[in-house]
């Protein structure tokens, strides 16, 4: 609750305080958290920017940039907000970005352009869910805004010892949609649970797979079985599901890893995590991003990475082939950029973003940085012929389900739902799964959705 009364003095404070920092009518000033080669190439891209806007409006404009530690980002944010310094345009994570709606922050892009949904179509669905928030009005209504524009994205996929699969004989789980549909038999969570187990031999401390216990992690799963985490009612109010039956056996497919001592156990405390457990190779199989590529390279791993095993929750997504039908799935990570509503320069950030985001841009930063696309247009231009790997993640990414559009997920992750994760992995049956999730349907309710339902 101490959150939201932050959060409604920040609006306040937002509305009140005669606009943000005094800046240039030709500047605009944005705050942003990029690793350090990130941040270098996006110094580069603003001062083609400046020459860009030169050559096409015939004006000079000047973006100043601001590099901020991620930790603390938001509480700057907050601060500046107080404070009456605020920039025009913050990168904030996805997951933040509902946070500072919710604080009535950020400014929805319909009111610079209506036409924001048809340029949002060029992003990959699950890049443009994270910036489409939706908030129950006075009314009872539930209006959904868009209120920023995808920068990055990221997701989870499986990674594999190859030598372990080789050595134990085991088929290499499919690296493609394409692969998945022709894969036999199929790769589902059946398949995946005899995998691991074939691949575990306790005796010489190896493991088929490593979980974490983190709701983060534990999101393709729920998406695989088709859990629905938050469902809007008749009347406008949002009301947690997670404690449904799809839930229950989403959690139970994993939980019994753990119970069946196929799990490593790296997601007990003092544990070794999934990661260096990978390093080391002690795990098999692991549930990690594109983030891993570099250092797994470089320890010299004999890694593939494969698809999500697939689920029930059987549906139609979009590819640059056409549309699939697919049961695996992913989370969604990332960052979006945001307009600050205090701003004066709307139209001038806007373009800015625009310009960032355009397929020829956009296309150079993820090869510069060997990063997934968000904007569709520029996937041609990305060279994923030299990086495979990735273009499993861009694959995986396509399955994508955005985390629940609800504020606070801090608390929802480490307060609520770690506690009842790690609960369920230590119950040993069905029944105290779903006694997990009951218990985390209640909190999520008492300090997220009660102050969710009320009307803005």
């Amino acid at each position: 609750m101490r959150n939201f009364i932050l959060f409604f003095l920040i609006a306040i404070l937002f509305s009140s305080c005669g606009g943000a920092r005094t800046s240039a009518d030709n500047e605009i000033v944005i705050w942003e958290t990029y690793a350090t080669e990130e941040h270098d190439e996006f110094v580069k891209i603003a001062e083609d920017f400046e020459k860009w806007y030169k050559a096409e409006k015939g004006k000079e404009v000047h973006v100043r940039i601001e590099r901020l530690p991620f930790a603390d980002h938001i509480q700057k944010i907050k601060f500046a907000a107080i404070t009456g310094t605020e920039p025009d345009i913050v990168r904030v994570d996805a997951g933040e970005l509902i946070d500072l709606v919710y604080g009535q922050s950020i400014l929805d892009l319909n009111k610079v352009d209506p036409e924001i949904e048809t340029y949002l179509k060029t992003f990959t669905p699950p890049a443009r869910e994270t910036v489409r928030i939706p908030l129950r009005q006075a009314d009872g209504s539930v209006k959904t805004g868009v209120y920023g524009i995808p920068d990055q994205i990221t997701g989870v996929a499986v990674y594999y010892n190859r030598k372990f699969f080789r050595d134990k004989n085991v088929p290499f789980p499919p690296a493609s949609l394409k692969e998945l549909e022709a894969t036999s038999p199929k790769w589902d969570y059946d398949r995946f649970y005899k995998t691991a187990k074939a691949l575990t031999d306790s005796s010489q401390n190896i493991y088929g797979i490593a979980l974490n216990s983190s709701l983060w992690f534990t999101l393709p799963f729920f998406n695989a079985f088709g859990t629905d985490f938050v469902n809007v009612d008749a009347d406008g109010k949002f009301r947690c599901t997670l404690d449904s039956d799809s839930g229950v056996a989403a959690l139970t497919a994993i939980s019994r890893l753990v119970w069946d001592k196929i799990e490593a156990g790296a997601w007990l405390p003092g544990a070794l995590g999934a990661d260096r457990g990978f390093v080391n190779q002690k795990y098999a199989m692991i549930i990690s991003g594109p983030w891993n590529l570099k250092q797994f390279e470089n320890a010299g791993v004999d890694f593939g990475v494969a698809l999500i095993p697939e689920g029930p929750n059987v549906r139609e997504i979009e590819t640059p082939n056409g549309k699939v039908k697919v049961g695996t799935s992913t989370n969604v990570g990332g960052t979006d950029m945001a307009i600050l509503k205090t701003t004066k320069k709307p139209e001038l950030c806007y373009e800015f973003l625009k310009y960032l985001t355009s397929p020829k841009v956009h296309a150079r930063w993820c090869n510069a940085l060997g990063q997934i696309p968000v904007q569709t247009l520029a996937e041609p231009l990305v060279n994923f012929k030299d990086n495979p790997a990735l273009a499993v993640f861009m694959e995986q990414i396509r399955t994508a389900i955005p985390r629940p559009k609800i504020p606070r997920y801090g608390v929802l992750e480490g307060q609520i739902m770690v506690p009842q994760i790690d609960r369920a992995f230590r119950a040993g049956n069905e029944e105290g799964v779903r006694k997990a999730l009951q218990e985390a349907v209640r909190e999520i309710d008492r300090l997220i959705l009660d102050d969710v339902n009320i009307s803005r």
